[in-house]
């Protein structure tokens, strides 16, 4: 009887030790999708912010060098 109750109780930690894994692993897939949406909202509004900024700098150089090599005539 008491090899019995030791082994129902060794099957039962190891069923709750796999269904706590389980509740996490479908809790941070979830949490993961989250972030991977996060992710996904920086890359399409903030990126092209950025790429349009750095094109005015380019261009904002690129109108200083224009103004050194052209020499002005009064």
């Amino acid at each position: 009887m008491i090899k019995n109750s030791l082994w129902k109780r060794i099957f039962f930690s190891y069923i709750t030790i796999v269904v706590s894994m389980m509740v996490m692993s479908i809790y941070l897939i979830y949490r993961l999708n989250y972030l991977n949406k996060v992710t996904d909202s920086i890359m399409r509004a903030d990126i092209p912010f950025i790429e349009n900024g750095e094109k005015l700098v380019d261009c904002l150089l690129e109108q200083v060098r224009n103004e050194k090599k052209i020499p002005y005539y009064s």
